[in-house]
C-alpha cells in the first residue's frame, strides 16, 4: 500500500503542430491547460510526523515554473522557424520544445520539471496528466 497526493495547476498558452501533422491543430490556437501532478511515497517510506506524504505547499515551485515559462506564452517547436522568428522579433514570451508541443510532450516536460523540484528521499513524482480540453488528456508516468 502506498500514499499518493495530487495537485492541479492551470495556465493559458498557445501552440500549433507543424511537423508531420495536417489536422486542424496545425493552425495557431490556444488552450486553458490543466495538469495534475501526482507524487507518491517511495517504497518503505511512511507519512511524515504531520501525517503527510508531501505538503501541497511544495507544489508552488512547479506552479511558479509554469507561470514563468509557459503561462500566457507560446509553446513552439524548434523547427517552427517562422513563428519563432516572429515571437523573438516581437518580444513575445515563448518556450521551445525539441518537437511538436503536443499534450504528450508537454506532460513529459512537466514531469521532468516536477521531478526536479519535488523528488526527495521520501517521495517521487509518478504521474503527470495534461488536458488541453475537458475531454482530452495525455498521461506521462515514470518508472
Amino acid at each position: 500500500m502506498s500514499f499518493r497526493v495530487q495537485k492541479e495547476i492551470r495556465w493559458e498558452a498557445a501552440h500549433r503542430l507543424i511537423k508531420g501533422y495536417s489536422g486542424k491543430c496545425q493552425f495557431l490556437h490556444g488552450h486553458s491547460w490543466v495538469a495534475r501532478i501526482t507524487v507518491e511515497l517511495r517504497p518503505g517510506q511512511e507519512l511524515d510526523a504531520a501525517g503527510l506524504a508531501k505538503d501541497f505547499g511544495e507544489f508552488k515551485a512547479v506552479q511558479q515554473w509554469v507561470e514563468e515559462h509557459w503561462d500566457h506564452g507560446a509553446l513552439v517547436a524548434q523547427d517552427d522557424r517562422a513563428w519563432l522568428t516572429w515571437l523573438r522579433e516581437n518580444g513575445q514570451k515563448h518556450f521551445v520544445f525539441p518537437d511538436n508541443p503536443t499534450s504528450e510532450r508537454i506532460a513529459e516536460t512537466l514531469f521532468c520539471v516536477a521531478a526536479e523540484l519535488l523528488n526527495d528521499e521520501r517521495c517521487r513524482v509518478c504521474r503527470v496528466v495534461v488536458s488541453e480540453t475537458p475531454a482530452n488528456e495525455a498521461v506521462y508516468e515514470g518508472k
